[in-house]
């Protein structure tokens, strides 16, 4: 007997998936705003980088903007999953979101420590022109 799947399991694993995908991708770019922000205060002050400091400057914005901006959007995956008892329904909203925030950094945190350990995102001569 063949049992096919249900589709809303299908869709839990599906997002699921995207939810690691967006943390995965917020984590990689968290690595390069570290990596911007150690350039940046490596060689602040020194006149003939900077030009290339302000490059840096806007890059690390940008790459800080977009792990943010993938944080929240695995947040806002997760949180319909999350059950939470309570008699408000804004306080279980509240709770449910805050919740998949917490979550989503903490796992953000847990991939950036993991992925910078093994070198991935640090690239040599990354910023030389």
């Amino acid at each position: 007997m063949n049992r096919k799947p249900s589709p809303r399991r299908t869709s839990k694993f599906l997002i699921a998936g995207l939810a690691l995908v967006f943390l995965g991708f917020s984590a990689l770019s968290f690595i390069r705003f570290g990596m911007n922000a150690a350039f940046y205060s490596a060689w602040y002050g020194t006149p003939r980088v900077a030009a290339e400091l302000a490059d840096v400057d806007r890059r690390g914005e940008f790459f800080f903007t977009i792990s943010v901006a993938l944080l929240l959007l695995a947040a806002g995956c997760v949180a319909p999953f999350i059950s939470v008892g309570a008699e408000s329904i804004w306080v279980r909203l509240t709770a449910r979101y805050v919740a998949a925030l917490v979550l989503a950094v903490f796992t953000t945190g847990i991939l950036v420590w993991l992925l910078s350990s093994l070198g991935v995102g640090a690239m040599p001569g990354a910023f030389s022109k």
